[in-house]
């Protein structure tokens, strides 16, 4: 989703109101993506986990 600020950012970019890199402009969503990224992958893992736990207690039965 993109915000005011970022877009506000990348226009201010475009236009040559700001120096920074682009790397800068686009870091937020950046960090964002990793961010959202390690939060699928551990999801993944403790789902798989959890699975396995599941079957070991109550298969037993």
């Amino acid at each position: 989703m993109i915000t005011l600020l970022q877009i506000t950012l990348i226009i201010l970019k475009a236009l040559g109101y700001l120096s920074w890199s682009w790397w800068a402009v686009f870091a937020p969503y950046i960090v964002s993506g990793l961010i959202f990224l390690t939060w699928i992958i551990s999801a993944v893992v403790v789902g798989i986990k959890n699975e396995r736990w599941f079957r070991e207690k109550f298969n037993e039965k």
